[in-house]
């Protein structure tokens, strides 16, 4: 578009030389009004560029218009998805699942059993998806009980309390972000209500999280507990991380800077 308008730019300004500098080109390349014009053409191109640029953003939401997920659906009545690792079905060694929304493949590897799960949801009347993985650690027992209740949680208590585009419209989101603030409450009390229900459990098991949250197809939340990792890709084939590994030895998620291992 930019170069379109550059294009058109020089045109004009070739074409009225031309026609104005015919018979006297150093005189009219001599006068103020010349100078006049050359300046209008110059504003009439930064403005132009200045307003593609503003409107960008809105341009490229337009294009995503196709990868919406109601886009999708639109040729289906609406349907309420809760779909677990249960759900899947599996070939050998390996569970897939592929929806006209997302897509899901999981392998077991060398352990006994397989101790991980996954949990989608999407509410069509709230426009809400949840997306959750739960890569359990010396069992299943943590990560099968994220699979029931995570997405159930945070759903209750995005309905309960308001979505991102219930508080921006409220002016709530323009000092601090609440809908942060909640799920981090929740991922704690869940964290809890484990811990209390079954202190076997989470003793010798745990699990990392990855999850993603959509609302109104627009705001984007990603929790992150552990090394698991989200990925996402643009309309440019990029990749952008979305979430960074927690690692024990990094001090900036609580862990520490130095460990001594003690054998009895």
């Amino acid at each position: 578009m930019q170069t379109l308008l550059l294009s058109l730019l020089i045109s004009a300004i070739a074409s009225f030389a031309y026609v104005a500098g015919l018979k006297y080109p150093r005189f009219i390349l001599m006068r103020n009004e010349v100078a006049y014009v050359f300046a209008l053409l110059l504003f009439t191109y930064l403005y132009i560029r200045w307003l593609i640029s503003r409107l960008a953003p809105r341009i490229r939401g337009h294009n995503l218009k196709s990868l919406d997920l109601n886009h999708h659906l639109r040729f289906s009545p609406p349907e309420f998805i809760d779909r677990g690792f249960s759900d899947l079905k599996k070939y050998e060694q390996y569970w897939k699942m592929k929806h006209k929304i997302f897509s899901y493949c999981a392998t077991q590897g060398y352990r006994p059993y397989m101790e991980d799960r996954m949990h989608y949801m999407y509410d069509p009347n709230n426009n809400l998806s949840i997306f959750g993985i739960f890569d359990g650690h010396g069992g299943m027992g943590v990560s099968k009980f994220l699979e029931s209740n995570f997405a159930k949680s945070i759903r209750e208590r995005l309905l309960r309390y308001g979505t991102r585009r219930k508080l921006s419209v409220e002016g709530m989101l323009d000092l601090r972000d609440p809908i942060e603030e909640m799920f981090v409450t929740e991922v704690h009390r869940l964290d809890d209500t484990l811990s209390r229900t079954d202190p076997n459990c989470t003793s010798l098991t745990g699990s990392t999280m990855i999850a993603a949250i959509m609302e109104d197809n627009r705001y984007l939340s990603v929790i992150n507990v552990g090394d698991s990792r989200a990925v996402a890709c643009d309309l440019q084939n990029r990749v952008v991380s979305l979430s960074k590994d927690h690692k024990p030895d990094d001090v900036s998620f609580g862990g520490l800077s130095s460990f001594t291992y003690k054998e009895n």
